[in-house]
């Protein structure tokens, strides 16, 4: 199956880039893939596929180090620009390379997105001392969708697709926030 890019000069009417960048994403989340910063500035951003580029090869080719990459070579590449009444989405090389689509799970951009929506109640779930393991069965049993609603159209709208990980990093971020510094006594 060819992952579709977001169709060619596509003027989304929003305020800022990252509203833009927000709105693509949904779209690539529905063909299998995540769009990525390359480069910006305030008026114009240069896009690109989470799995473009070539993975870090070793010196030493017989020595094997246990590193996961995302890249694969992927040639997809997009020009965002402000123009008047919003952003102007231009496709620069619209095939995708080197990969097939997969599950929106499996971007960190879009597991990013659905822990926002969820932050305050995973919180306050661990404020309530459960472990992530319980976290995640609570917010399964619960149907969790952050702000969204279930729709079998659009991936964000999904079950809940984080993992044990992205629950720990958010565990250590608030818990460090908290602490300010100090030793835990």
């Amino acid at each position: 199956m060819a992952l579709l890019p977001p169709p060619n000069n596509w003027l989304i009417q929003v305020d800022s880039s990252q509203e833009a960048r927000a709105i693509l994403n949904e779209f690539a989340a529905q063909q299998g893939y995540a769009i990525t910063v390359k480069n910006s500035n305030a008026y114009s951003a240069y896009l690109k596929c989470d799995r473009s580029g070539q993975p870090r090869r070793s010196i030493n080719p017989t020595t094997t180090t246990n590193r996961a990459s995302r890249r694969c070579g992927c040639q997809f590449s997009a020009y965002l620009s402000k123009v008047t009444g919003g952003w102007l989405f231009t496709v620069r090389e619209g095939s995708h390379t080197g990969h097939v689509g997969s599950e929106p799970a499996t971007h960190p951009i879009h597991r990013r997105r659905q822990l926002a929506d969820l932050k305050e109640r995973v919180l306050q779930l661990y404020m309530l001392r459960h472990s992530n393991l319980e976290v995640m069965n609570i917010l399964r049993a619960e149907g969790a969708y952050g702000e969204h609603q279930p729709d079998e159209e659009d991936p964000y709208k999904a079950r809940i697709r984080l993992d044990a990980r992205d629950l720990a990093n958010l565990r250590y971020r608030a818990r460090k926030r908290f602490l300010m510094g100090r030793f835990p006594i």
